[in-house]
């Protein structure tokens, strides 16, 4: 499935690749991991403390959901705070 997320701290959008079947929690560290690499930095803040918003819906993701189970679908756009 490909979404698109917003990163705030970095005024940056990203598409990325997720897996339905992942917990929401796994997807963050990923998401965390990938853009740090790309972006030559560290994201401030603990990643358990990470949160994903559903930008359509306006909604906090809850993070042992999947993807699938907590109603994000293609194209989505989530934004990680």
């Amino acid at each position: 499935m490909k979404i698109d997320v917003m990163v705030p701290s970095l005024s940056k959008k990203y598409e990325f690749d997720i897996n339905e079947d992942k917990e929401l929690s796994v997807i963050i560290e990923e998401i965390v991991e990938a853009v740090c690499q790309k972006e030559n930095t560290a994201i401030k803040g603990d990643i358990a403390q990470m949160l994903l918003l559903h930008k359509e819906s306006k909604s906090i993701l809850i993070k042992y959901q999947t993807p699938v189970s907590a109603g994000i679908k293609n194209g989505d756009t989530l934004i990680i705070v």
